[in-house]
């Protein structure tokens, strides 16, 4: 994954449309509450094993060709903040994926709390230890066997779709657009 370590605000963005706050895909000034955005994305992908908004998705087409029609729905429905969730997805998860990808930063969980105390408070982290997990105490619920560093029998086989394209000199050029990004 890509990461970007900021202070204040910025107008740049990282990463794709599924995982990206609205404000942000427009190229608006953004702040932290961008990643709580994400966070709630990506709790609603581990959780339902889709995305929250599948209209723009590749994966999600099957093989169709993703058109402009496609991405612009994908944003109305950001916007709006019409996140449609699994039944399965308990309530309580819902509402914690509905409060951190809300539609207006400013109105996201932990907005202007840097120590995130809503969200460590809110009811599906009821039972979680934070301290624990600050502290490095916490055991994995599920640890896999691995049968050394080149074992991959934890991971699923994927053939590859596209042909993979290597690092180049113009790419090397390309990245140094904005000096504080590394």
């Amino acid at each position: 994954g890509w990461s970007k370590k900021i202070r204040g605000v910025t107008s740049t963005r990282i990463g794709g449309m599924d995982f990206t706050a609205p404000e942000c895909l427009v190229g608006h000034e953004h702040d932290a509450t961008a990643d709580i955005w994400s966070l709630g994305a990506i709790i609603y992908n581990l959780a339902s094993g889709s995305v929250p908004f599948p209209e723009a998705t590749k994966e999600k087409r099957n093989g169709e060709k993703v058109t402009t029609a496609d991405v612009m729905m994908t944003y109305s429905l950001m916007r709006k903040g019409l996140v449609a969730f699994p039944i399965a997805l308990p309530v309580k998860m819902q509402n914690l994926i509905r409060q951190c990808m809300d539609p207006f930063p400013d109105q996201r969980i932990t907005c202007g709390d840097p120590d995130m105390k809503d969200l460590k408070k809110h009811t599906w982290f009821r039972d979680f230890d934070w301290d624990q997990l600050e502290e490095g105490l916490m055991e994995a619920p599920w640890v896999p066997f691995v049968d050394g560093p080149e074992d991959l029998q934890n991971f699923t086989k994927v053939p590859a779709k596209e042909k993979i394209i290597k690092w180049s000199e113009a790419d090397e050029a390309m990245s140094a657009w904005e000096p504080d990004f590394w």
